[in-house]
C-alpha cells in the first residue's frame, strides 16, 4: 500500500508475517494532512482495530480537524484531516457508489484550487494519470498537477509544450525544488518551450529560447490558464 501525504514525504514499512503496515508522515511547517493504515495481502486475517487508531493518534498533529476509518478482513485505512477550506464535505475514507472501491489521499491540492482559485471542484472526479506508466513520488509534481486540474475544470488548455515544476505549500507559495535547473536544461533539450517554475532568485540558466515564467504563488502560476 503506498500512502503518501503532503510535502517531503518519509514512508515507514513493515511486513509483519505476509502482512505490510504503513504510514506516513513528513517534516513540514506546521500541520498537513495524515494517512496510515494496514493490508494483508494474502490470507485477509481481521486487522485490529485499536493499533490502526493507535497510528492515527500518532499523526494526530498532520490533521487536527476530523479523522476517518475503514475496516474489513485483510484491511484496515485511517485518515488525519487537515480542512484549510471546511468540513462540509470530503469526508475519509471515500468509498464509490457500489462500496468494492475505498481511498484515502491527500486533498491538499484541492483545497488550495478552491480557496487560492476559487475552483469550485467538490462535485468533480478528479483522476491523475502519469504517462507512460512512470511511478512519481516527490512533491516537484504539485505544481504540474494543480494545473492539470485547474485546467481540465475550466476547459482551457495550457499554452503547448508547458513544462511545469514546484512544490505546493500550505499558504498557496511555490517552493523551490532539487536540481531546478538541470530538470529545465533537459526540458529544453526535448524541445518544450514554456516552463513554469518556483523563483530561480537571478540563478536562470540558458536554455536555448526556452521561456520561463518564474512564480511565487499558486495565483501567479494558474495566469498561464
Amino acid at each position: 500500500m503506498p500512502p503518501f501525504c503532503g510535502a517531503k514525504p518519509v514512508y515507514a514499512a513493515k511486513k509483519i508475517q505476509n502482512t505490510v503496515a504503513s504510514s506516513a508522515d513528513a517534516e513540514v511547517e506546521g500541520a498537513m494532512c495524515g494517512i496510515a493504515g494496514i493490508i494483508d495481502l494474502t490470507q485477509q486475517r481481521t486487522v485490529p482495530q485499536e493499533l490502526v487508531r493507535a497510528m492515527a493518534r500518532a499523526i494526530v498533529h498532520r490533521g487536527p480537524d476530523e479523522e476517518g476509518f475503514h475496516f474489513r478482513p485483510g484491511l484496515a485505512l485511517a485518515s488525519r484531516r487537515l480542512s484549510i477550506v471546511g468540513l462540509a464535505d470530503g469526508q475519509q475514507p471515500m468509498t464509490n457508489e457500489d462500496r468494492n472501491v475505498v481511498v484515502v489521499f491527500n486533498g491538499e491540492l484541492f483545497d488550495h484550487l478552491e480557496k487560492r482559485a476559487e475552483l469550485r471542484l467538490a462535485a468533480d472526479d478528479v483522476f491523475v494519470n502519469v504517462a507512460g506508466g512512470v511511478k512519481v513520488a516527490e512533491p516537484a509534481i504539485d505544481l504540474a498537477i494543480a494545473l492539470a486540474i485547474a485546467s481540465a475544470h475550466t476547459n482551457r488548455a495550457l499554452p503547448q509544450g508547458t513544462f511545469a515544476l514546484g512544490e505546493l505549500g500550505l499558504g498557496g507559495e511555490i517552493r523551490s525544488i532539487p536540481q531546478l535547473e538541470v530538470r529545465l536544461k533537459e526540458a529544453a533539450r526535448l524541445g518544450l518551450g514554456h516552463a513554469i517554475v518556483p523563483h530561480m532568485g537571478g540563478r536562470v540558466p540558458k536554455l536555448g529560447g526556452m521561456a520561463l515564467h518564474e512564480v511565487r504563488r499558486l495565483s501567479q502560476a494558474l495566469a498561464d490558464i
